[in-house]
């Protein structure tokens, strides 16, 4: 079934679509390769905790969570070949930039899967 993502603390709709990568292999591809990604789809990287985009077509906003949804930190408009990582982070949110604005999402607040 579908899910979308919610920042349950604002009860904003984040994301229409979320796209798992829970496999060794999914997480290390990610979003690499790709050359467009849709607005309102988010990829999610579940277990991990660092990124990267070497090879990226386009900037990524990133959001690294604990393993109970909350944010521990936002990257904003990250460009092709930068890391990123979070020493606490359970998993980690990916969408084309830009798409967030800090007033949608910020440390603290919690997200959430729901079927559509």
């Amino acid at each position: 079934m579908p899910e979308s993502l919610w920042n349950l603390t604002t009860g904003e709709l984040l994301a229409r679509e979320v796209e798992l990568a829970r496999t060794f292999f999914q997480r290390a591809i990610g979003l690499l390769g790709r050359r467009n990604y849709p607005k309102g789809k988010v990829l999610w990287l579940e277990p991990c905790s660092s990124i990267h985009t070497f090879f990226m077509a386009f900037p990524i906003d990133v959001v690294f969570l604990d393993k109970h949804g909350v944010v521990l930190s936002v990257h904003f408009s990250l460009p092709p070949w930068r890391v990123a990582w979070h020493p606490k982070a359970f998993s980690i949110l990916e969408w084309k930039a830009p798409f967030l604005s800090p007033a949608c999402i910020s440390p603290g607040h919690k997200l959430g899967r729901k079927a559509i």
